[in-house]
């Protein structure tokens, strides 16, 4: 049993694994080993600094694997200014600070509208066809009965709203942690 074994029903699955006896190593800057998967490949912008503690492999809703890695460093603290803002959330704009800025609200979704409205169409239409199907394999009483992961028209229409749902949120985090980091 060489590789590890999503067993889960749930669809965020993964995988934990501790370092012992540095069997976790960041080789260069695009290839980690694991252990159970061995030497695998990964984007990253930033290697991880310090002892390394664990490693969690994930797969998300839109098929894709991610790997975090915990570390132990050292904490680094920031210089404080000495300045001090006062934030008031709106609804016209993110956020009203006391020195007169106005952080404006993006509506990521409208660059994905279109598709995800498609995409979810599909996947609405696959869902009722997959279960019609289901349903009349219960009614004829067959041996094996078909489930929804042996649809894939429906499995594949699924994976594109989530994958488009997860760029929208991607977009948001990204705004919201650069304006955060700007206001530090």
């Amino acid at each position: 049993n060489k590789f590890p074994h999503f067993k889960s029903r749930k669809y965020a699955q993964s995988y934990n694994s501790k370092c012992v006896n540095h069997n976790i190593k960041v080789i260069d800057n695009h290839h980690i080993k694991l252990p159970k998967l061995g030497v695998v490949y990964f984007r990253s912008g930033r290697l991880p600094q310090g002892k390394i503690k664990n490693v969690t492999v994930r797969l998300t809703v839109a098929n894709q694997y991610y790997i975090t890695v915990l570390t132990e460093c050292e904490n680094q603290t920031l210089a404080k200014t000495g300045k001090r803002v006062g934030g008031d959330l709106g609804l016209k704009s993110l956020l009203n600070l006391s020195d007169g800025y106005k952080e404006p609200i993006h509506h990521f979704e409208d660059k994905y509208r279109k598709k995800l409205h498609h995409w979810e169409k599909l996947r609405s239409r696959r869902y009722l066809l997959a279960k019609q199907a289901i349903a009349w394999d219960y009614h004829n009483k067959v041996l094996a009965p078909r489930q929804l992961d042996d649809f894939k028209n429906y499995q594949k229409a699924r994976v594109m709203v989530a994958k488009y749902r997860q760029k929208i949120a991607n977009q948001r985090l990204d705004q919201l942690q650069k304006f955060t980091t700007k206001l530090v």
